[in-house]
């Protein structure tokens, strides 16, 4: 899926003989520069409203609209208990999954296991299986709008006892909750996440 979000909506780049499913600011590219209004709006965060690009090769146009960007690789956790409940963190008021940066000499699996376990406590997880890789926008203050890749793995936690939220990174609460009622009840949280977990067929 060629999708990236920010905040609460999303850009999305489309074959151009597809139609759009809402009516969102709508771009149609031939030319791999006529992405540059829509970089610019970016950049300067003036696009208020959902985004798709219909173009003839939505892959090879979304590469080049992410390359225009400082990219920071990421890796995160679909934690599930032996109940098939998934694990979410509370972060900054919003509800959130257990993910982050990739360090140097660090493999994107050994890097969702190594942020699970320090953000959310959980012990002895195995990988089920690769996930969905998702992408979004974010910006710290007094630094450029940087593209987070994140690649998402499932996990298998054994070791549910020493669950703890990690506060220096504004981590409040870790509960875990079966995805269903997750996307039932999930009103305060990023589209981005209700879609990581819908992609990632947990229902």
């Amino acid at each position: 899926m060629n999708k990236i979000y920010f905040e609460n909506s999303f850009i999305e780049f489309i074959d151009i003989k597809s139609k759009p499913k809402t009516n969102p600011y709508t771009i149609q590219c031939k030319k791999i520069n006529e992405l540059n209004d829509l970089t610019e709006k970016v950049k300067q965060q003036s696009l208020e409203d959902k985004a798709v690009v219909l173009c003839n090769d939505p892959e090879v146009y979304f590469q080049k609209f992410l390359a225009q960007f400082p990219l920071i690789e990421a890796a995160g956790g679909l934690v599930l208990n032996a109940k098939n409940e998934l694990l979410f963190i509370e972060k900054r008021n919003y509800l959130d999954l257990p993910k982050g940066k990739i360090d140097k000499g660090e493999s994107a699996l050994e890097a969702a296991i190594r942020e699970v376990g320090e953000e959310t406590g959980a012990g002895t997880l195995q990988m089920v299986r690769e996930s969905v890789v998702s992408y979004h926008f974010f910006q710290y203050p007094k630094e450029k709008l940087k593209v987070k890749k994140t690649k998402w793995y499932i996990l298998n936690c054994d070791d549910t006892k020493n669950l703890r939220p990690q506060p220096d990174e504004d981590i409040t609460k870790v509960f875990f909750l079966h995805p269903q009622k997750a996307l039932e009840s999930l009103t305060k949280t990023y589209p981005s996440i209700l879609d990581i977990i819908t992609r990632s067929a947990l229902l």
